[in-house]
C-alpha cells in the first residue's frame, strides 16, 4: 500500500514538477497547494496564515480536515457550509469529484505546496505522510524571486507565535529586521532561503529517511534520481514513467522563461541549473551567498558557486 506523499521546500525550488513526475505512474493524486490561502484548494484546509505552521499545540481545529485531506475525502459538506460563491461551489464540487476518482483508483494523496514545509514533522508523525523536500541553489532560487516579482512574506510568520518561538527561533532578529525594512528582494529573497533551509537542514539529519534532494541533482541525471525517487517511495517505476520524465526535462526544451510563464514545466533541467549566472550580478550574487551564510555552505560547496 502506498503512503501518501507531501512534496515541498521553500518556493520555486522544483516542487511542481516533482509533484507532477510522481503522479504519472497513477498511484498517487495530487492535491495542488492546500495550504495556500489564496488557492482554491485551500477549502481542504482553510488555513488562517502563509506557511501556517501545524503542530500538536493547534492542531486540534484542523484535525478532522487534515486527515480527510490525508485520506483524499474531500470535505464537501463543511466547504458548501462556508462557501461564499456560486463560483466557490462549482470549484468546490470539482475538487471533490477529483479526490473520488482518486480514491476509486486505489490512489494514495500527494500534497504538493511550499507553504507546508514548516508543518512537515505534524503531517508525516500524525498524519502518516511521507516526506520529500526540495532544496534550490540559493542563487537560483534568488533569481526565479527576481524573474517572477514575489513579494516575501515575513510577516506571515511573525503573527504566528508558535512558530517564530520553536523553528524559527535562530532567525527571529533578522525575520524582524527584514520585516520592518524597506522590500530589497537579493536580501529578502537569500533570507527566505536561509530560513526555510535552515529548517531543513537540521530535519536532514533528525530525519534519515525523508527525502531531502536537491534540485540540481535531480535536474542533471533526472532519470536515475527519479527512479531512485520511486523506490523510496514505493511507486512503480516503467517506460511510461521514464518517458514522461525524459519529456520534462529534455535539452530540446528551454531553459529559461519569460517571467509571466511562472510554472512552465517542460525545461531543459541541465541547463536551468545554471540559469542564475545570467540573471544575476555578481554583486547580488555575493549577497546572497552572504545573508545564506552556513546554512548555504552546508548544501552547496564552493565548487557551486564559482
Amino acid at each position: 500500500m502506498v503512503s501518501p506523499v507531501l512534496v515541498t521546500g521553500a518556493p520555486r525550488s522544483g516542487t511542481t514538477w516533482v509533484g507532477r513526475m510522481l503522479t504519472v505512474s497513477g498511484e498517487l493524486g495530487e492535491l495542488y497547494e492546500p495550504f495556500n490561502p489564496a488557492a482554491h484548494q485551500a477549502r481542504w484546509f482553510d488555513p488562517p496564515e502563509f506557511y501556517f505552521y501545524v503542530e500538536t499545540r493547534n492542531v486540534a481545529p484542523y484535525d478532522d480536515r487534515l486527515r480527510a485531506m490525508s485520506q483524499l475525502r474531500y470535505p464537501l459538506s463543511w466547504v458548501v457550509g462556508s462557501a461564499t460563491s456560486p463560483a466557490r461551489l462549482r470549484t468546490s464540487r470539482r475538487t471533490w469529484q477529483t479526490a473520488r476518482t482518486h480514491r476509486r483508483h486505489g490512489r494514495a494523496a500527494l500534497v504538493k505546496d511550499p507553504l507546508a514545509l514548516f508543518s512537515t514533522p505534524s503531517l508525516a508523525d500524525i498524519y502518516g505522510f511521507r516526506p520529500v523536500i526540495l532544496v534550490r541553489h540559493p542563487a537560483a532560487f534568488v533569481s526565479s524571486l527576481v524573474r517572477v516579482d514575489w513579494q516575501v512574506r515575513f510577516g506571515s510568520w511573525l503573527r504566528q507565535p508558535l512558530l517564530m518561538d520553536s523553528l524559527l527561533a535562530p532567525w527571529a532578529e533578522a525575520i524582524g529586521r527584514a520585516h520592518h525594512s524597506a522590500r530589497d528582494l537579493i536580501r529578502d529573497g537569500a533570507l527566505l532561503w536561509a530560513v526555510c533551509n535552515g529548517v531543513v537542514l537540521r530535519w536532514r539529519d533528525e530525519h534519515p529517511d525523508w527525502l531531502v534532494l536537491r534540485h540540481e541533482d535531480l535536474g542533471a541525471d533526472p532519470v536515475p534520481a527519479f527512479a531512485a525517487m520511486y523506490d523510496g517511495l514505493g511507486l512503480s517505476w516503467s517506460d511510461d514513467v521514464e518517458a514522461a520524465v525524459i519529456a520534462s526535462s529534455d535539452a530540446a526544451n528551454p531553459a529559461d522563461v519569460t517571467s509571466g510563464d511562472q510554472h512552465v514545466l517542460a525545461r531543459d533541467s541541465r541547463a536551468l541549473v545554471n540559469v542564475w549566472r545570467d540573471r544575476l550580478s555578481a554583486h547580488e550574487i555575493a549577497t546572497v551567498r552572504a545573508v545564506t551564510g552556513e546554512v548555504g555552505a552546508a548544501f552547496y560547496g564552493d565548487g557551486m558557486w564559482d
